[in-house]
């Protein structure tokens, strides 16, 4: 096994990698994280996925509460049920509902003690394929979930995805926010970004190998997909999948800080005074990021104020074309995106997609079919485009 795995697991791995149990051979592994889900979610989960598929799949579910919520509560009540409830075949619980989690560390730790466990039995070689595939308990997967050929070079593999709720009104709410994402990925895209990637948890496969490389998940309450990926796309490439897209349950939620249960939950009712990203603010990263790629390149002072706000300086001029990108990562576009945004104020997104693909009386679902035909037409070009290339 390779040595940075062993490495991980020995330095970096949660307590629960020394007690995990002894399990059979299993072909491949995933990773899910539950708080106050219903009982019956993994049901819900691999309802598409065949049964000999199935029988082949470890799911390590960790179950979870935060160390503020009061035992007395409906969410505290629902999740301890759930250690005794939950008993598909082929599932292995985590118990941090007896030592509840710090808030702070959320999720991210949640998924970090799925992970490393799921590491161990890969190196023990119980598990076959070298993957670990992460979602969550809202999420329903498609029949071509799990990999037949991989590549041992790729870092994580993205799939597809799409929000549905049986009430209307809430899954109108997600879509509007999924037009929103995909609006700031196509933005990256179009900029020329190495990081032009979707984040979500639900969503992500990780090679054994990076898992360990990248140090595992942050022990984040919120955001710990992007960190993760973030750190992955400085080292290996990151695959977009072309597979059925995962079906996520659209709900709203406060269970962590930001992501898109708080944005369905504060979502306007009136979806055309939803505003996101001026098109221009990615005129200006597109500028950016050529200055980075080469600093002789001649930028605008708002630019170039904002990258002397995030700190690059001569000591960054003088680093390679690849160190360049890998400084000005994920979040650094981030927050320059949020220092344009001073200058070039968000706008209602439907009317700005209703322009872009001259579609002056469309719906919200027409608008998304569109997006998602674009960001498809350009999966094999984003494909190409790898960080780790250079």
């Amino acid at each position: 096994m390779d040595a940075s795995i062993e490495k991980y697991l020995q330095k970096y791995a949660e307590p629960e990698v020394l007690k995990r149990k002894k399990i059979g051979h299993f072909q491949q592994v995933i990773v899910i994280p539950s708080y106050d889900e219903k009982a019956d979610f993994l049901k819900s989960l691999f309802t598409n996925i065949p049964a000999s598929t199935r029988t082949k799949t470890l799911a390590i579910v960790v179950v979870n509460v935060p160390d503020d919520l009061h035992p007395n509560s409906s969410p505290y009540k629902s999740t301890h049920a759930l250690l005794k409830s939950c008993c598909e075949p082929n599932c292995l619980i985590i118990d941090r509902v007896s030592k509840p989690i710090p808030r702070k560390m959320g999720v991210g730790l949640a998924r970090k003690i799925g992970a490393d466990v799921a590491l161990a039995y890969i190196r023990d070689g119980l598990i076959s394929t070298p993957i670990i595939y992460t979602t969550d308990a809202d999420a329903e997967l498609p029949k071509d979930y799990f990999l037949s050929n991989t590549q041992r070079d790729i870092g994580a593999w993205l799939y597809p995805f799409k929000h549905q709720s049986k009430d209307n009104t809430l899954e109108n709410h997600a879509i509007c926010y999924e037009l929103h994402m995909r609006w700031y990925v196509d933005g990256l895209r179009r900029a020329n970004s190495y990081y032009a990637h979707h984040t979500l948890g639900s969503t992500i496969a990780i090679n054994a190998k990076t898992y360990a490389d990248v140090r595992g998940y942050p022990k984040r309450n919120a955001g710990e997909d992007f960190y993760l990926l973030n750190k992955i796309a400085k080292t290996a490439p990151i695959h977009r999948r072309r597979s059925s897209p995962l079906v996520l349950e659209a709900r709203a939620s406060t269970r962590v800080p930001f992501g898109t249960g708080p944005a369905i939950l504060n979502m306007p009712e009136n979806h055309e005074d939803y505003t996101s990203y001026n098109p221009k603010v990615f005129e200006a990263l597109a500028l950016a990021l050529k200055h980075v790629s080469d600093p002789n390149t001649q930028i605008s002072l708002p630019i170039s104020n904002a990258l002397e706000t995030l700190n690059f300086t001569q000591k960054c001029r003088d680093l390679n074309t690849k160190q360049r990108h890998q400084w000005f990562d994920g979040l650094k576009t981030l927050r320059f995106v949020h220092a344009m945004q001073e200058h070039y104020p968000d706008i209602p997104l439907l009317p700005m997609l209703r322009t872009k693909y001259d579609l002056p009386k469309s719906d919200l679902r027409t608008l998304l079919a569109y997006q998602r035909n674009d960001e498809n037409a350009h999966l094999i070009d984003l494909n190409k485009r790898q960080l780790s290339s250079l």
